[in-house]
């Protein structure tokens, strides 16, 4: 087993900012209409890559199709269909909860965020089967689940709010996230002025089940110290983000996010496309001084 441990610190969103995002995204989608096939929006552009395939548009029942861009063929001819994602509405109310189902290729699964005018608790569950021989090594079924609960993670009280988990026949991931509430000085949390802020600590596992255990042990042991820069750079990178790109847009005046979202949902999709919330490039995931190593990881025993 392999448990691999970072910490960062997040210039803390205040929950009744979270709500009104929230509430805007859903009025955006629920401004939408289904005209012949096809996805609106309210300024009468077209969704594009989206197909409303049946039933009352984002009620239960109604289910569409996405249609992820292609590469382009060679010579410059048409490009390749990319991959469809079927999605179906069964729960659709903001007082409630908006529950999907998922199918994309060998992968079903659903998502459920409760009370998204009060946000309490995301999740999703899934699984993806595609067996490749016989045998326990040609088993390539793997169900995750992902649930966030939000009230916990506000109470940022050092409590686990996050649980993400991938299983496999021959080994299992999990990675948890912990938030604490901490008093933000002039210049923390890669933020202007002091202010609250949340200290995240990321726990990453590994490990095999069964036989495979003995057969990982020493593979996740030869590659601990790779493991833990991808953990951190993957952290620090999301850190760079959030403070760089999420948090400058959110600051803006509500009916400039309103047109961004609006643009975001209606522009035409290109292969590959790594869009900041800011529409900055420079601001997308990836790129920043928060890619590297950094302090605050350390390791759990291994077996």
């Amino acid at each position: 087993m392999a448990r691999l441990r970072h910490t960062t610190t997040l210039r803390a969103v205040p929950h009744a900012e979270l709500t009104a995002l929230l509430a805007q995204v859903l009025d955006v989608l629920g401004r939408t209409r289904g005209v012949d096939g096809l996805v609106v929006a309210e300024d009468g552009r077209t969704v594009p890559d989206v197909l409303a395939l049946g039933g009352g548009h984002l009620r239960p029942g109604a289910s569409y199709r996405f249609q992820e861009a292609g590469a382009a063929r060679p010579g410059g001819g048409p490009a390749h269909e990319g991959e469809t994602t079927d999605v179906t509405v069964t729960d659709w109310d903001a007082g409630r909860g908006i529950a999907l189902t998922v199918e994309s290729g060998e992968f079903a699964g659903e998502a459920r965020l409760t009370t998204p005018a009060d946000p309490v608790l995301l999740t999703v569950d899934g699984a993806a089967t595609a067996p490749a021989g016989p045998g326990p090594l040609g088993v390539r079924r793997i169900t995750a689940a992902l649930r966030v609960d939000i009230d916990e993670w506000y109470r940022a009280e050092g409590s686990t709010a996050v649980v993400a988990r991938a299983d496999h026949p021959l080994g299992r991931l999990r990675l948890e996230l912990a938030a604490t509430h901490v008093r933000l000085a002039d210049g923390d949390g890669d933020g202007d002025g002091d202010g609250d802020g949340w200290r995240v600590a990321v726990t990453l596992t590994l490990r095999g089940r069964g036989p495979a255990r003995l057969l990982l042990a020493p593979a996740l042991l030869a590659f601990r110290g790779r493991l833990r820069h991808r953990l951190v750079a993957a952290v620090e990178d999301t850190a760079t983000t959030w403070h760089v790109a999420f948090l400058p847009w959110l600051g803006r005046p509500r009916e400039q996010r309103r047109r961004d979202l609006l643009e975001e949902l209606c522009a035409p999709r290109a292969l590959g496309d790594a869009s900041a919330p800011d529409g900055n490039p420079d601001t997308a995931p990836g790129g920043g001084p928060g890619a590297g190593p950094g302090p605050g990881v350390s390791d759990g025993p291994g077996a």
